[in-house]
């Protein structure tokens, strides 16, 4: 008796839909983004590091590949805080360095919204209301 072929593709597109669609939405949706960043793991962990940063930001970020010097960006960063042992150090301060706040600002969804257009919407949305009012009555 012949087997049918396993149809791979398929099975591990419903597998991680399964596994990262959002089913509070209707209908489910996948955030991409999330996902990739779950596939961004590393058994290096440095290098898992940059892969998440790369993601994050939509732009690769080029990793030195000197055994000796794992991660010059981060080593850097530390330095400049005052941890030159590499303990850790509260995320807070982390997150002023400027290479992290640059970081950060290529991250579209930290983008802040803009309330000028927002509130130019608001008004406009509210003119409308108003004309609309006043020609019902």
């Amino acid at each position: 008796m012949d087997s049918l072929p396993l149809d791979r593709l398929r099975h591990l597109i419903k597998f991680f839909f399964s596994l990262f669609a959002d089913t509070s939405k209707d209908p489910a949706l996948v955030n991409y983004t999330e996902m990739l960043l779950y596939f961004a793991s590393h058994s290096d962990p440095v290098e898992g590091v940059y892969r998440a940063l790369s993601i994050a930001t939509g732009t690769y970020i080029h990793r030195e590949e000197e055994a000796s010097l794992p991660c010059v960006h981060l080593i850097k960063i530390y330095k400049e805080l005052g941890t030159e042992d590499l303990k850790p150090i509260p995320a807070a301060l982390l997150l002023k360095h400027p290479f992290i706040q640059d970081l950060i600002n290529k991250y579209q969804e930290y983008k802040l919204p803009d309330i000028k257009s927002f509130s130019k919407d608001l008004n406009k949305d509210s003119q409308l209301m108003d004309k609309t009012c006043h020609l019902k009555t």
